[in-house]
């Protein structure tokens, strides 16, 4: 019985949200005790997936006895595990803490189902079932942007649907292109046929619908307004793992269907994207005087770290593969400690304006930690992943020889110090103005020490990294890292 239910776990992982997200539309007023126990089950073999394929190596699940090239199936890669283990957790933690903020039961239901597209996306092995995931992850995370009492977040939201939605449209055409030139929609054995001029069309189409979902420049107008103005535990979950679904896609489509044969000019665009990214996402952090808006450009950012990598994965896929998994947990846990963080001050404070941070580290120093430990993790100090995962990277392109690479991803990390060391000033070196007078109302202090616990998870990345690498190095040698 354990055998067949450690054979199963990569479906248990999709099924155990779908049915808690079924249980909260069925009981809706048990909606918070709903997120607790299938938060928790979901939790633990979330990270059962990845403790899995570390000791035991990749699996792959056929669903309903389809087998390839048009068949369901799961694979456990090693960084799709580990990105299905960080999910686990963020979603887990987050979702308990909105639950103790009382949202609603669609809220509730919408965020379950989030966490079900997302481990679909991280371990699908075809690409059609990968457009399912990204179609439901679209409309379920929009559903968790919009707040009843905010015109602002409202707009914010319809803008999401329309770019998520836009984006799933380009990637369906790509891979309708894709399946008439190869005849099957397994990234195998699409990796198999070969990059010819229908290929490469549908692989430009997927593309730019990858980039529109995942905020990257110059297609990101819709994400600071969605994670700016959605509720803190939202805006954690979309900048900290929402996003990395399609770069992980991104990553999938340039290293495992292209292949060898590449699109040289393709790799160029992208490195030039990923760069205008962390420039444009930084000089934004460093104009915006929202707390909430500083961090989510500094999303669009870290996201051009995430881009820029995709030449180095296809020149030394063994050595950059374990460093930008590790850079993206890093940045997930981080991401989501930090908007939490500000989640707290907004509500405690009333407004996130960095005024609002006036004598934080006085008043609430709990969160005026967690927000300082993401901000040294975002921009990449020891002992943060972040450090750990750019050394690999910076390693990487030092090996493949391209140096280009080296001193904007260099040269990024100081932009982002700039502007988070900007915002953190006003919270520890300033004053309390008006006698530290509140407008909000008290935040309990488990949504203060969530923040503060994944903000130490990044810096934990860093000082275990050498299991986080070695779980995303299996599969490396088999020629396919991502399936």
């Amino acid at each position: 019985m354990l055998h067949f239910l450690q054979g199963q776990l990569p479906i248990l992982a999709v099924l155990v949200p779908v049915a808690g997200a079924m249980a909260v539309l069925v009981l809706p007023r048990a909606a918070a005790r709903w997120m607790q126990l299938f938060g928790f089950a979901g939790f633990v073999i979330g990270l059962a997936v990845a403790v899995d394929v570390y000791l035991l190596g990749p699996r792959e699940l056929v669903l309903a006895g389809w087998s390839p090239p048009l068949g369901i199936t799961l694979a456990t890669s090693g960084t799709g595990a580990l990105l299905v283990g960080v999910v686990s957790v963020l979603m887990f933690v987050c979702g308990i803490s909105a639950a103790a903020e009382r949202r609603s039961d669609t809220f509730t239901a919408s965020w379950l189902l989030t966490w079900a597209a997302l481990v679909v996306v991280f371990l699908a092995n075809d690409a059609f079932t990968v457009y399912v995931a990204l179609e439901l992850l679209s409309i379920a995370a929009v559903s968790l942007v919009v707040r009843p009492d905010s015109q602002r977040a409202l707009r914010a939201a319809l803008s999401y649907l329309v770019a998520g939605l836009t984006g799933s449209l380009l990637y369906l055409l790509g891979v309708a292109l894709l399946y008439a030139a190869s005849g099957t929609l397994s990234f195998a054995g699409l990796g198999d046929t070969g990059a010819g001029p229908t290929a490469a069309v549908a692989i430009a189409l997927m593309t730019a619908g990858i980039l529109l979902k995942s905020a990257v420049f110059p297609l990101h107008g819709w994400l600071p307004g969605a994670h700016g103005n959605a509720p803190a535990a939202a805006s954690a979950v979309l900048s900290g793992v929402v996003v990395k679904a399609g770069v992980f896609l991104l990553w999938r489509l340039w290293s495992e269907v292209l292949g060898d044969a590449g699109m040289p000019a393709g790799d160029t665009l992208l490195a030039l994207l990923g760069v205008c990214a962390l420039a444009w996402g930084s000089v934004m952090a460093l104009r915006v005087h929202r707390l909430k808006l500083v961090i989510a450009y500094s999303t669009i950012a870290q996201m051009g770290y995430l881009v820029l990598v995709v030449p180095l994965l296809r020149a030394d896929p063994i050595t950059a593969l374990p460093g930008v998994a590790l850079l993206a947990a890093n940045h997930a846990f981080a991401k989501a400690g930090g908007f939490l963080a500000a989640g707290c001050i907004l509500a405690q404070r009333g407004r996130d304006g960095l005024e609002s941070l006036h004598g934080l580290l006085q008043q609430m120093p709990v969160t005026a930690f967690a927000l300082a430990l993401s901000a040294i993790a975002l921009v990449g100090l020891p002992p943060s992943g972040g450090f750990v995962g750019k050394w690999i990277l910076i390693q990487s392109a030092y090996a493949a020889e391209l140096w280009w690479w080296i001193p904007p991803f260099v040269l990024g990390g100081l932009l982002s110090a700039a502007a988070l060391v900007r915002a953190l000033s006003h919270g520890f070196i300033h004053e309390p103005q008006g006698g530290g007078s509140t407008n909000g109302i008290a935040v309990g202090a488990s949504l203060q020490w969530a923040a503060l616990m994944l903000a130490l998870l990044a810096l934990l990345i860093g000082m275990t990294a050498g299991y986080w690498v070695d779980l995303a190095s299996i599969g490396l040698s088999a020629g396919r890292p991502l399936s």
